[in-house]
């Protein structure tokens, strides 16, 4: 696209057999430029311009006494007036002096300046001349050589190059938004941060890298294109390439940090619609209307509102800033190739220079790059939550299980202790979250949930789907902001800039947390670099882990490449591997069949004695198997604590019993309403007269729970008396209560969570 635009730029020609033409030298030579002009300055008496005037009728004669003051006057009307003004030649006569004044813009202006001062003498000396005029023709040397014309480029061509090569540039360098977004959709860049990778570092290298990339594939192809087709000798001037160069590698850079600011806003695709549409606003519309605007106001007039505007846009947005600044380096490219005697400078801070432009693009860069750090602190994510929840108020449930209440009251009176005193690896204190949707009604997905993990010990979390759970863990890894209550682990309160907190956990989000770009190795390579082990030891480690899960055979494929369950057992094995004194697993065996869900709990086993383990699943038979204390969550707070077997106890005794029912084709019924009835009698009968609960309904299966005493034989006694009572039921199941059966009570429950609140 440079290259052509380049091409297509060129104005001069190369021939080699062109006609050999004869010139006038005299104002004819100007008769299809539009608007041409003349001034002139006669200190003498009897000369007229009748003549002359009649001879050349197009050409409009000026009368200035003084030829600076004209030239200053058209040039102050506009900035670029002086640049196109039509002043061809300005002659001065008095009683013994001649001066003859001409322009450079234009070819043969010399000759033509001295044809005119002679028929204007002449006309003077010969009265009797009768409108006759002197013409001086030039027969050029007839060439058998190519030879070529030069002819400069103006200020517009030069400067629609240099903002086209800018638009061509900006949207290539919008490419860079998809991998922070990928990033951050995946968890990939916090997994990083976890792990070891401070947020300066990371976008820090992120910049320097995709700097290089572009500098590479677009600001050095565009040097080497303007200096090898160029052939106007205007944009292939070293000190205009510098400029521009200095010019594009700031405009990248600031362009940069504005495509990831935007990239913690929006998804990949809605993120290059507005980045694309932030091109075209401030790369093609806003200039073009400052640049006719320039055009048609008068110089030194009072500044008003829209060119305020324009001003923070040139301070303010890079695209605006750095078109401005190449257009201003077109000018000057332009200007002085045909004054090379007084040439302007591009980095003076004048304001037709584009040196406090460069100031203003490195000043842009360092201020967004700022944000962006600062936003992947979250820094301003916890500013919007303390003044949007500035009035937020929290509230005790009523009916609270005991161990619940005894669990808070113990974690409040740790987490007052001295840190060096605190002996569990985890604290969650009294821990709330608030939404605001724009909307939407606020949301409430956290209130008021503490608990405690030990060394050594996995705490199971479980939770129907919007118990807030996930929510629960993006505050204890550093993704939200709580709105109220406090974290600690392993020797760390959580706070914004806390980086040791962070460095102390390992993570398994939902999302892979993986770069689908490298190998299964080449993840826990990095992952284990950045934990700062050596070499040697990143090598062992990887190998060992990757044997652990059952992965060796394909530790050396891409990840992209992995199916789902491979890849959770590989993001498994990550957040294993990193080390952190507490680890959490969201949902780590989700997806993964029955033999490797076995290695991904030997995997932490293996991992548990040294660490604190926080799982989440929706497997109890997986949080009986892996867990010494469960917490079952419902409506945002924790309603049952303790282990399995307590768990059991507390909630839920007696039986379990599954009715399957037969479908209407095959019940021994007449029609649909008979079937409903013999239905509402079955239900009826066993609710009121066997005192069932009914926990759980669908189609054709009936899920009752015992909650009393009753010998086996009796219960299937009553069964078969109701299996020959009523011909809808097909078939039952009995079975001693599960924790199962206790998660969907205490998620079933309807509970009081609308106390008396309190201020904090």
């Amino acid at each position: 696209m440079i290259y052509g635009l380049t091409i297509l730029s060129n104005q001069s020609t190369k021939e080699s057999n062109r006609e050999v033409l004869n010139i006038s030298l005299d104002l004819d030579v100007y008769s299809k430029m539009a608007d041409c002009r003349v001034l002139y300055s006669f200190n003498i008496s009897g000369v007229s311009l009748k003549t002359i005037e009649d001879r050349y009728p197009k050409v409009d004669f000026e009368s200035a006494p003084n030829f600076t003051a004209a030239l200053l006057r058209a040039t102050n009307k506009n900035i670029l007036e002086y640049e196109y003004n039509k002043y061809i030649v300005g002659i001065k006569l008095n009683d013994t002096d001649a001066t003859v004044l001409f322009t450079k813009r234009v070819n043969l202006a010399a000759p033509v300046a001295l044809n005119l001062l002679t028929n204007i003498i002449a006309t003077q000396l010969l009265p009797y001349a009768d409108g006759q005029t002197v013409t001086t023709y030039n027969y050029p040397i007839e060439r058998f050589q190519p030879y070529k014309f030069i002819v400069h480029k103006n200020n517009i061509v030069t400067a629609t190059w240099a903002v086209l090569v800018v638009f061509v540039t900006l949207t290539t360098v919008v490419n860079a938004v998809l991998l922070p977004c990928k990033e951050r959709a995946s968890g990939t860049r916090h997994i990083h941060v976890l792990t070891g990778c401070a947020p300066a570092l990371h976008w820090g290298t992120t910049l320097l890298t995709h700097t290089l990339i572009y500098a590479l594939v677009l600001v050095l192809p565009a040097i080497v294109i303007a200096v090898v087709f160029e052939q106007d000798h205007t944009i292939d001037r070293p000190d205009f390439l510098v400029a521009m160069s200095v010019v594009f590698t700031l405009g990248i850079i600031a362009f940069l940090a504005l495509v990831y600011i935007v990239s913690f806003m929006f998804e990949e695709r809605a993120s290059c619609v507005v980045l694309v549409s932030m091109i075209f606003l401030f790369v093609l519309v806003t200039p073009i209307v400052e640049t006719v605007r320039g055009y048609s106001v008068e110089r030194k007039r009072k500044p008003e509102f829209f060119d305020y505007f324009l001003l923070v846009l040139s301070s303010a947005v890079p695209p605006h800033t750095i078109t401005k600044a190449v257009k201003l380096c077109s000018y000057i490219a332009s200007h002085n190739t045909r004054n090379d005697e007084k040439p302007l400078c591009y980095f003076c801070l004048g304001e037709d220079a584009p040196g406090g432009l460069m100031l203003a693009l490195a000043a842009q860069a360092v201020v967004i790059m700022t944000i962006v750090i600062l936003t992947q602190y979250g820094v301003f994510n916890a500013l919007f939550d303390r003044v949007l929840n500035m009035n937020y108020r929290v509230s005790s449930p009523a009916d609270v299980d005991d161990i619940v209440r005894t669990e808070r009251a113990y974690v409040e009176k740790t987490i007052a202790l001295p840190k060096n005193r605190i002996q569990d690896a985890i604290l969650v204190n009294n821990l709330y979250k608030k939404y605001w949707r724009i909307c939407n009604k606020p949301c409430n997905p956290v209130k008021g949930v503490s608990f405690s993990v030990k060394k050594g010990e996995c705490f199971g979390l479980v939770g129907v789907n919007g118990a807030g759970k996930s929510s629960m863990f993006k505050m204890m890894t550093g993704i939200e902001v709580p709105t109220r209550g406090s974290l600690f682990a392993n020797g760390y309160f959580k706070s914004v800039f806390s980086t040791n907190y962070l460095r102390s956990l390992g993570y398994c989000p939902q999302s892979s947390g993986l770069d689908v770009f490298l190998t299964g190795y080449e993840n826990l390579e990095l992952l284990l670099t950045l934990r700062g082990l050596g070499p040697s030891d990143v090598k062992s480690e990887a190998k060992s882990w990757m044997k652990i899960i059952g992965l060796e055979k394909y530790a050396h494929r891409v990840v992209s490449c992995y199916s789902g369950g491979c890849e959770r057992q590989l993001a498994a094995a990550a957040a294993l591997s990193r080390g952190g004194a507490v680890t959490l697993l969201d949902e780590p065996t989700a997806g993964v069949d029955v033999a490797a869900r076995r290695r991904v709990w030997a995997a932490l086993r293996r991992a548990r004695p040294h660490r604190a383990v926080v799982v989440t699943s929706h497997s109890m038979d997986e949080m009986e198997a892996l867990c010494g204390r469960i917490a079952i969550m419902a409506a945002g707070r924790v309603r049952a604590l303790g282990e399995p077997t307590a768990l059991r106890v507390a909630h839920t005794s007696g039986h379990a019993v599954t009715i399957k029912l037969a479908t209407l084709e095959t019940a021994d019924v007449a029609n649909d309403s008979e079937y409903k009835e013999n239905l509402s009698r079955l239900k009826e009968t066993l609710e009121e007269r066997l005192h069932w609960t009914l926990r759980d309904e669908h189609k054709t299966i009936l899920h009752y729970y015992i909650n009393y005493e009753i010998r086996y034989s009796n219960l299937f006694s009553e069964l078969e008396q109701l299996k020959d009572q009523f011909t809808i039921l097909e078939d039952y199941t009995v079975t001693e209560t599960t924790l199962e059966e206790v998660f969907r009570s205490v998620s079933n429950k309807m509970y009081n969570d609308d106390p008396t609140p309190t201020a904090v």
